[in-house]
């Protein structure tokens, strides 16, 4: 089976429920075999994210069985964007990701400008990018670029000649980015 994903985007109003559902739920993300990665937005501490990717079984079975999808009355959901996943970088810790979503005229036009831009991405301090598109729309294309510096990466994007190169591959308007930070949840064993 191929592997799918979802972004989740939410607005967490009580951040200690919201991290203490994402650790009651990391037994369920275990057994579906499901790998994940937690991030709160760098612009806005009240925005998190979470990538989630495996089988779209696992993932359906996710979804029906978790309290964090099902709406922690923490939480609520901005956004979701299922995923037909492209390319999963073998990537386990990075600090920092960039959540992009961006259209463009052609994917595969797209595609092309995007690989020749890969020595840019790493001399910039990306580590990996994970490619999908919408299930729904070809043309919406989603990133979730795992990053060593949001600083480094906020200059590689802005600059012309980047921006002249997306356009040329066809990119439409202005991509919507959040930046966030991985949070890593340090487990305790409860005491008796």
């Amino acid at each position: 089976m191929s592997e799918l994903g979802e972004l989740w985007i939410f607005y967490v109003e009580r951040q200690e429920d919201w991290l203490a559902g994402w650790s009651a739920d990391e037994g369920l993300r275990s057994r579906q075999r499901l790998r994940a990665w937690l991030g709160q937005s760098q612009q806005d501490p009240k925005i998190w994210t979470i990538l989630i990717s495996g089988t779209a079984d696992a993932l359906e079975q996710w979804a029906a069985l978790s309290a964090i999808p099902q709406g922690l009355a923490a939480c609520r959901v901005i956004e979701r964007r299922p995923q037909r996943a492209l390319d999963i970088p073998d990537v386990s810790v990075a600090d920092y990701a960039a959540v992009v979503k961006q259209r463009v005229e052609s994917f595969d036009r797209w595609r092309s400008v995007f690989a020749e831009l890969e020595p840019a991405r790493k001399a910039a301090g990306i580590i990996g990018v994970r490619v999908s598109q919408s299930p729904a729309d070809e043309c919406e294309v989603h990133l979730y670029a795992f990053v060593s510096s949001p600083e480094r990466y906020s200059a590689f994007v802005k600059s012309d000649a980047l921006r002249d190169k997306l356009r040329s591959g066809g990119l439409i308007g202005n991509a919507d980015v959040i930046m966030v930070k991985h949070v890593a949840l340090q487990h305790k064993p409860k005491s008796h």
